[in-house]
């Protein structure tokens, strides 16, 4: 059951909401393209503000199909698959890890983490099982964009999980 949700701390508001309280195990970061965004950054200075902190990123690898795939092989005879440049989105991921790893490491922090490959959902758990989690940050787009929030994974991560899940929101910049 999701617990009430509460925010972070009040000059996040807008943006972090929380299922749960936390103790002083490890923090859980799961990111993508917002991992080290100011927003996450905010969320995070809150947390080590007593101190460092121990903290295991997770990146879930995006998996999209080549565009000629995705359209049903319509333009195949034309583009060859092995011709399109498309990046590797496991090296593309493991880049992320990399960056997001230097980021709290430089702050002081013991960090460690993964590509998860397969359903965050399954990952978490897994993780869940494995360390003392005191806390899961989920950081997502923008909400009108953020495929992670259409997917409700911040929800399906409360039900999955007996830890309190954290989940900050890029602020949108775009003015419609």
């Amino acid at each position: 059951m999701l617990a009430a949700v509460r925010v972070a701390d009040e000059s996040d508001a807008a943006r972090a909401g929380v299922c749960q309280d936390e103790d002083m195990g490890v923090i859980v970061l799961v990111a993508n393209e917002t991992l080290g965004g100011a927003d996450l950054r905010a969320v995070v200075e809150d947390r080590v503000a007593a101190g460092p902190r121990e903290f295991h990123v997770v990146v879930p690898v995006r998996l999209t199909l080549p565009p000629t795939i995705a359209s049903g092989m319509a333009g195949a005879d034309v583009v060859m698959i092995g011709d399109l440049d498309l990046p590797d989105e496991r090296d593309v991921a493991a880049d992320r890890l990399e960056a997001g790893l230097a980021w709290l490491r430089e702050a002081g922090n013991v960090a460690d983490g993964e590509i998860a490959l397969s359903d965050a959902v399954r990952t978490l758990t897994d993780l869940v099982d494995r360390i003392d989690v005191s806390e899961i940050i989920v950081s997502t787009l923008p909400s009108r964009i953020s495929r992670w929030l259409r997917q409700d994974l911040p929800s399906r991560i409360c039900r999955a999980v007996e830890v309190p899940v954290t989940v900050v929101t890029a602020v949108d910049d775009t003015v419609d």
